[in-house]
């Protein structure tokens, strides 16, 4: 299954094992034409489903002016490094920008397919998001901008066709 436009953002799940209520198969993002994910990896789709609802629903503040428009290696250096990088600052509130990984990293949505990512979403004070990723093997920070609410809208479509496929999903 595949909702979106693979050339600005799209989900894709492809299920190859349903076992009661576990819902296992590859799944990845689509980001700019890029594929974002580890295809090969079997994620428990129906984590990925929850966290994509949640998102979807959300109203999480991700706006912050000073990274809105900063190059992709200063936004990692504000809301990236202070989370996951050494020594990283426990304390979200003592972080550069309080609460980043609250806030900005989407990684978990992926599931295992996303454990070798990084990916946080940013938005700027009209609500245009920028999705920035890497993955931890090249450690080159991509980038692409979305129209505003993009991604929220494109989970939601996802979680639809999810649940239409499979049936109500316990949440």
């Amino acid at each position: 299954m595949l909702v979106g436009d693979v050339n600005r953002f799209a989900i894709e799940a492809d299920p190859e094992t349903v076992d009661g209520s576990w819902i296992l198969g590859r799944f990845r993002f689509w980001i700019g034409g890029c594929a974002v994910g580890d295809w090969d990896d079997c994620a428990a789709l129906q984590y990925c489903f929850d966290g994509l609802r949640a998102f979807s629903q959300s109203v999480l503040d991700r706006v912050e002016p000073i990274v809105a428009h900063s190059t992709p290696e200063e936004v990692f250096a504000l809301i990236v490094a202070p989370v996951l990088g050494t020594p990283g600052v426990a304390d979200p509130r003592r972080q550069p920008i309080p609460f980043s990984y609250e806030r900005f990293h989407i990684t978990q949505l992926g599931a295992s397919s996303f454990d070798n990512l990084v990916v946080v979403l940013v938005k700027d004070a009209v609500g245009a998001e920028r999705c920035l990723w890497m993955n931890h093997d090249e450690r080159e920070i991509r980038a692409f901008w979305l129209a505003a609410g993009e991604m929220e809208r494109v989970a939601a479509m996802f979680c639809e066709l999810f649940e239409t496929s499979f049936g109500p999903i316990p949440g």
